[in-house]
């Protein structure tokens, strides 16, 4: 469980920093928004549902929700690995204020 929670710090502390820079400066906060709220409401709302539905499925057995997930997370790795790299870029706004 320890471990567990402290891979889950570490991803929340990179986190804010990756969507501030996947996005320009003016749809900043509405891009991460939009991106964390949208995912937690598509994966994390039916996902219970989903999991009881395929232990049903499957017998009880929990390897297809293993799938899932396993599923979801490389889905999650490949559009990181895939993002522009913004090291070096200068994160101008392009309206004067």
């Amino acid at each position: 469980m320890g471990a567990f929670l402290g891979f889950k710090e570490f991803q929340n502390s990179i986190q804010p920093v990756w969507f501030a820079e996947s996005f320009p400066t003016e749809a900043r906060y509405t891009g991460s928004a939009l991106s964390y709220s949208g995912a937690n409401v598509l994966t994390g709302g039916p996902m219970p549902i989903v999991a009881v539905a395929l232990l049903n499925a499957f017998h009880g057995s929990p390897w297809a929700i293993v799938a899932v997930c396993g599923s979801l997370n490389l889905l999650s790795f490949l559009m990181i690995a895939t993002s522009r790299e913004t090291r070096n870029t200068a994160l101008e706004c392009s309206t004067p204020h």
